[in-house]
């Protein structure tokens, strides 16, 4: 979705090597699983918004936030 005003996503979980193995394991004992909730890299993460809006990194406490505005 292409969003006209500014919005803050928050990146609660990035992938590593120890999430990437847990999300496969979630994959292959539960096949049936909602694919809501995928952990993405960053640059993943990064990727859904880049065609349509800029980003400035933001920290929200511990997490990694993304302050988007629309191109």
């Amino acid at each position: 979705a292409s969003y006209r005003v500014p919005i803050l996503v928050v990146a609660t979980e990035l992938l590593d090597v120890r999430r990437a193995v847990r999300e496969l394991a979630t994959r292959v004992l539960h096949p049936r699983a909602a694919d809501a909730g995928w952990i993405r890299t960053e640059s993943a993460l990064r990727a859904l918004w880049t065609p349509t809006h800029t980003e400035r990194r933001v920290p929200v406490g511990d997490l990694a936030g993304y302050l988007l505005t629309p191109r």
